[in-house]
Parts: C-alpha cells; structure tokens; sequence
C-alpha cells in the first residue's frame, strides 16, 4: 500500500509528465471511426495486426455505433465489448481505449467514464498495488480509491494507475 503522503506527490507530478498509457495526443485526435481504431497502432495496439483491426472496424462500423445514443459510459463500452470480445486479438485495453476514443471524439453530447475506472493491463497492475488486493473488476466504482485520487476524472485515474504501476 502506497502511503498518502506518497500518493499526493505521485498526483501532483502527474499532469507534468507525458502520459504513456492513453496519450492526450491519441484521445484528442480521432475524426472518424478508423481513427479511432488505428490511432492506437502505434501504441498500445502496435501488436494486433491490421486484419484484426480492419475486422473491428468494419463490425464497429456495420452497428451503426455512432447512430445511436448513450445514457452513459457504461452502455457505450458494453456495446463496444460485446461487438469485439468474439474478435481473436482484441483484448480489454482495446476494447477501452476505443471506447474511450469514440466517446471522447465522435459522440455528442461526449460519453466519458464517471462513476467507475476501468482497470485493464497496467492500469490493474497500479489498481492492485494501491489498493493491496489480488483481485479486481474490471470496473471499479471511483469511490473505492483513495480521495486523493478520485479528483482526477475516471479516464485520469485509469492513465494514473498505469503510468505510475513501476513506483506504487
């Protein structure tokens, strides 16, 4: 368990440093719905080959995704999950971070994480050594961290968690 005092410094180095984990530069750019599915190629997607990702696109694009509305971020990332867990190669941090891209880019009014954080990948290797436990949902209510952290918005604690997992 990471101490409070430690917590508080680790936050207020946080928006100075380039975030490895969701880049601000990824989040923001996204115009179209291939953007949102490539933007990540040379990142965290850099190792699910293009087919794959030609084969989400195209089930993202024939569900009309963009054409409906979301009462939270919730539906929309459930929509996402159940259009591409059956796609061999698309995993948790995809699933997430496309969620997040459409949400953040294409949909008005914007769909972002509120009441919960996703952990996946790095971000749940950090959610475990601040939180101490072994186990974890793969969405977790943003109440159950620390009140330092819960300041930041859902999608900052999430990029927190991971690009701070080596010093937690």
């Amino acid at each position: 368990m990471v101490s409070s005092k430690t917590l508080k410094k680790f936050i207020s180095e946080y928006p100075s440093i380039p975030t490895i984990c969701l880049p601000k530069a990824i989040l923001n750019r996204c115009k179209t719905l291939s953007d949102c599915v490539f933007s990540g190629k040379s990142t965290h997607q850099s190792r699910i080959p293009t087919k794959v990702l030609e084969k989400a696109l195209k089930d993202l694009a024939s569900a009309k995704l963009l054409s409906g509305t979301y009462a939270d971020f919730e539906e929309l990332y459930d929509k996402v999950d159940d259009l591409l867990r059956p796609i061999k190669g698309i995993g948790d941090t995809a699933i997430y971070e496309f969620s997040v891209r459409i949400g953040n880019n294409l949909l008005t009014p914007k769909v972002l994480p509120d009441k919960y954080v996703y952990i996946h990948g790095g971000s749940k290797e950090g959610a475990k050594k601040l939180l101490g436990k072994s186990r974890l949902s793969f969405r977790m209510e943003k109440s159950k961290f620390p009140k330092d952290l819960q300041q930041l918005t859902s999608v900052e604690i999430e990029d927190f968690l991971c690009t701070f997992r080596h010093k937690l």
